[in-house]
């Protein structure tokens, strides 16, 4: 969307003489022939040669939550973890401006996720300094070469799992 008032005004300033996008369509369809259903068992194949706890509980959590990568990742804290009543708040930087349900859902944990998730809350340093600080349930540098993947990390919505 941006292109569309870069060239307005490059127009408007005498630079162009008339947009090329003009008669596009600007809005994002989705395109069924690019979807793909992943099963999970072909995930826990991937899960099964990650490097890390770190990289299985990422992808299992992607898979099983289907949060937008690495926006709704990188706020994520164990406060929005809630093992008890097994679901995960998810926090969208991307809707937050709509305000409302829209900033935030609430997604299930379901029994697949649970052990990934368990074994990655061991690695981190808890709370025991009684700092309020959120602790990151990835760490930092985790979350760095997230953002820098060029792999586009996109799950299924947290509406369904097969």
């Amino acid at each position: 969307m941006y292109h569309i008032s870069h060239f307005s005004l490059a127009i408007r300033w005498g630079l162009l003489n008339g947009n090329p996008f003009d008669g596009l369509a600007t809005t994002v369809r989705e395109n069924r022939e690019r979807q793909e259903f992943v099963p999970w068992s072909n995930v826990l194949k991937v899960i099964k040669v990650a490097p890390t706890i770190e990289w299985k509980a990422l992808i299992a959590f992607v898979r099983l939550v289907g949060p937008r990568v690495p926006s709704e990742l990188v706020g994520l804290t164990w406060a929005d973890v809630d093992f008890v009543a097994k679901r995960i708040v998810i926090k969208s930087p991307k809707t937050k401006h709509h305000g409302g349900e829209h900033a935030v859902r609430s997604c299930p944990m379901f029994p697949e996720l649970v052990p990934y998730l368990e074994k990655q809350s061991t690695l981190l340093p808890t709370l025991v300094d009684g700092s309020d600080t959120p602790r990151r349930w990835l760490p930092g540098l985790m979350l760095s070469r997230i953002v820098k993947s060029p792999i586009g990390f996109e799950g299924a919505y947290c509406k369904g799992r097969s």
